[in-house]
């Protein structure tokens, strides 16, 4: 199988640019991180790739997996699910005051 560059770019322990191999899970996952974390607009020449910025509307399950029906093909049913589960974790942050 052909490998391909990672994304972000990085350096292998090797000096050399890292690659993963070609429609690979983890090579797949990344292109599903990138998709997600592109908004609409930002890609020239695909204007419409992305998901729209959830900050002040929320994460819509629904619409998380279209985006990733629409333009992830590779990513199986599974992923999309965990995806879409991850998005509703929520994190607690507890201000302990210092002594």
């Amino acid at each position: 199988m052909a490998r391909v560059l990672t994304l972000p770019l990085t350096v292998a322990a090797n000096g050399a640019m890292a690659t993963v191999t070609q429609d690979s899970s983890p090579e797949i996952t990344q292109s599903v991180a990138l998709l997600l974390d592109t908004r609409p607009g930002e890609r020239r020449t695909l204007p419409d790739y992305g998901l729209p910025d959830p900050l002040f509307s929320g994460v819509d399950p629904n619409l998380v997996a279209e985006v990733i029906d629409e333009w992830e093909p590779r990513a199986e049913t599974e992923l999309i699910e965990l995806v879409v589960a991850g998005a509703f974790q929520a994190v607690d942050v507890h201000l302990t005051e210092e002594a």
